[in-house]
C-alpha cells in the first residue's frame, strides 16, 4: 500500500489555506467564562462569577498528515491515514491574556488489508524482540 503523498499533500495546503482565510476574516467573539477557569486551576473551573473574554484568531492555521498501521488479527493490518489541524488563538480579557493551540484530528482513510489464514498458528511473544 503507498500513499498518494502528492494528493494528500495538496489536501492539507487547501484545508490550511481556507481555515487560514476563514479564521482571518472571523470577526472577534465575546464569550463568558467563569474566573476560576481563567486561573488556571482545573479544580477551580466552573467557580466564580462570568467574565466576556474575547477570542481572537490569531496566526496561521496549518494541516499534516500522519499514517498508522496496526495488526489486525491473525495475517492482518490496519492502515489508517489522518490529517492533523492546527489553529490559534488568542484570549484576551482584563484579567489575562492567553495564546491557545487548538488542534483535531481527522480520519481521511481506514483499510484493513487480510491476508489467508495459515493451517497452523503460533504465537510466541518476546521471541522476536526488536530494538
Amino acid at each position: 500500500m503507498v500513499i498518494n503523498s502528492l494528493l494528500v499533500n495538496e489536501i492539507c495546503s487547501k484545508t490550511a489555506s481556507e481555515l487560514s482565510s476563514e479564521l482571518n476574516n472571523t470577526e472577534t467573539k465575546k464569550v463568558p467564562l467563569s474566573l476560576g477557569l481563567i486561573t488556571g486551576f482545573k479544580i477551580l473551573s466552573n467557580y466564580g462569577p462570568k467574565i466576556n473574554v474575547r477570542l481572537v484568531p490569531a496566526g496561521a492555521a496549518s494541516a499534516d498528515y500522519e499514517t498508522e498501521l496496526t495488526n489486525s488479527g491473525i495475517n492482518g493490518v490496519n492502515y489508517k491515514v489522518y490529517i492533523n489541524i492546527k489553529a490559534s488563538v488568542k484570549i484576551i480579557s482584563p484579567l489575562c491574556n492567553k495564546s491557545l493551540e487548538i488542534t483535531r484530528k481527522y480520519m481521511l482513510a481506514d483499510i484493513t488489508f487480510t491476508g489467508t489464514v495459515p493451517n497452523a498458528y503460533l504465537n510466541l511473544p518476546g521471541l522476536y524482540k526488536t530494538e
